[in-house]
């Protein structure tokens, strides 16, 4: 496959034409400011076309630092781009409907766990079995993304809460990179002395005993 070629997650084109519709319909009592708009359509824009582009087909079969870097994109960026996009009538209608109950103690845990678990060996190899279970790892990344950046934007946290938060994640999830390299048991091994580059920029898999196929999840 070329890495100018499309791949395609229908269910997120889906996923954002349904946000959409919502977000206009709640914006009909409750006009949110042009830049919340712009906030909102771009976070909703990051997820459709990071995951149904070339982008998904480099992540998926050529490069893993294109593979981190559309998680990031639709687990950190998107969901803080569509959070803020939001109105206080909107935030408000979400915390009647259960969003008051997220606290950072429980959302960073969460975040982090989704982060790790994804990227287990154990779940690495399925998703490279079924694509359908590649939506199911990006959807827990977003909904992951969604609860870590809550308690930020609904203004649970003060400055210095939210300065320890954000440090605290940062730190949490720092070691998942230094995870890929050193511990090849719990996660797929990609450390560059042993799966090297082919010509064609992909990653080699002949000594990981993955069999032929390059990192895909």
């Amino acid at each position: 496959m070329s890495a100018t070629d499309f791949s395609f997650e229908p269910a997120f084109l889906v996923l954002a034409a349904a946000a959409t519709a919502a977000y206009v319909w709640a914006a009909r009592n409750d006009r949110p400011e042009r830049w919340k708009v712009l906030c909102f359509g771009g976070g909703l824009f990051l997820v459709a076309a990071s995951l149904n582009s070339p982008l998904e087909t480099i992540a998926a079969h050529r490069l893993l630092l294109v593979h981190l870097l559309q998680n990031a994109l639709i687990a950190d960026i998107a969901p803080l781009l569509v959070l803020l996009g939001l109105t206080p009538a909107m935030r408000d209608a979400l915390n009647r409907r259960g969003a008051s109950y997220i606290r950072a103690r429980y959302a960073l845990p969460a975040w982090l766990i989704a982060w790790y678990g994804t990227h287990l060996a154990g779940f690495y190899n399925w998703a490279l079995e079924s694509g359908w279970a590649l939506n199911i790892e990006h959807g827990v990344l977003m909904l992951a993304g969604l609860l870590f950046w809550w308690p930020i934007v609904s203004g649970r946290l003060s400055a210095p809460g939210a300065l320890a938060y954000l440090g605290a994640g940062f730190v949490g999830s720092s070691f998942l990179g230094l995870a890929f390299i050193f511990s090849s048991r719990l996660f797929p091994s990609w450390n560059p002395a042993s799966r090297p580059l082919s010509r064609s920029g992909s990653v080699s898999t002949a000594s990981s005993g993955a069999g032929s196929r390059p990192f895909s999840c």
